[in-house]
């Protein structure tokens, strides 16, 4: 299995962390700000916390695992780690 397959499978299970986060936390500025903590060591700026929505219902953990995906393919993650 390739890395970007395992990682794929990591943010996608059902019973990780992030989705634990969505289910224990209503407040999308939490979720979003500890998906960042966790991906890239640092609080999303302004900027990015006003771009981002995690969607509603069911959606919103998608919406989780798809950040936590995007920060992971990052150069910020890239190169910082």
């Amino acid at each position: 299995m390739c890395s970007s397959d395992l990682l794929g499978e990591c943010v996608n299970r059902n019973d990780n962390r992030f989705s634990r986060l969505v289910a224990e936390q209503s407040d999308d500025r939490k979720v979003i700000e500890e998906i960042y903590l966790g991906c890239l060591g640092r609080m999303p700026t302004t900027k990015e916390l006003s771009t981002i929505r995690l969607g509603e219902g069911s959606q919103r953990l998608e919406g989780a695992q798809d950040l936590a995906w995007a920060l992971i393919n990052s150069p910020a993650f890239l190169f910082n780690r």
